[in-house]
């Protein structure tokens, strides 16, 4: 029988355990990250560590969290994702990764695209879940996020090639199960992308997809009439 003196005392065990973990986090010494990374049991300290982090971030504003993200948080559990994925390219075996993912969530909530990328494109192979807040799955998740990155640089007249176009190939060639509202709005972007470049059939393609997915809400029937029209207007006449 477990007394509450025992209950105690197992708490005050997991507590020191888990401020050993975000120690050695902080402390970045190679091989005891390595050890986070790879002992399953140490791995679950460093869990907890970063859903008390994640709490920490409720009630802060955009900026206090990104500056939080950026300053504290990345350093601390971003090397224990780079160890982990060292240990699965040595042949470890993967195991579900909260961290990563939420590392990868993280990186594109700082607009930092091509990390973010990279670890989505783990996360995926590795058939990651999201955290169980997100009513979405992860191959969604990163659709709308490379969508909300794009249209932010857009908005800044910033360039979104090569990540989006390489990324927006791979989810269509591997066949991610990307809800169709979220595929509808890539396809709508990458039809408004390739309008800008002259490319004006495979702008007409991409918004007819666009439709077929969310007739609704693609609107986009105006700009395929125009299109089409402009199209038939540059097609050669018959002889």
């Amino acid at each position: 029988m477990t007394t509450p003196a025992m209950r105690h005392q197992q708490r005050v065990r997991q507590q020191q355990a888990e401020a050993r973990a975000k120690a050695q986090l902080d402390a970045k010494q190679a091989d005891e990250i390595d050890n986070l990374a790879g002992d399953y049991e140490q791995h679950q300290l460093v869990v907890t560590s970063l859903e008390q982090d994640a709490q920490r971030l409720q009630g802060l504003t955009l900026e206090e969290k990104g500056d939080m993200k950026r300053d504290e948080l990345l350093p601390r559990y971003r090397p224990v994702v780079d160890a982990y994925l060292a240990a699965c390219e040595d042949g470890e075996e993967p195991y579900r990764n909260p961290v990563l993912v939420q590392v990868m969530i993280w990186l594109f909530d700082l607009g930092e695209i091509q990390p973010a990328l990279d670890l989505a494109k783990v996360a995926h192979e590795q058939r990651q879940p999201m955290p169980e807040r997100f009513n979405r799955s992860l191959e969604t998740y990163v659709a709308d996020a490379l969508r909300e990155w794009a249209e932010n640089q857009q908005a800044e007249g910033d360039p979104i090639e090569p990540y989006f176009s390489d990324t927006f190939d791979r989810i269509r060639s591997e066949q991610w199960q990307v809800n169709p509202a979220a595929l509808m709005k890539l396809h709508k972007l990458a039809g408004q992308e390739c309008q800008k470049r002259e490319a004006l059939e495979d702008a007409l393609a991409h918004y007819k997809t666009a439709v077929k997915l969310d007739p609704k809400r693609s609107k986009v029937k105006t700009v395929i009439a125009r299109l089409e029209k402009q199209l038939a207007s540059k097609a050669p006449a018959d002889e």
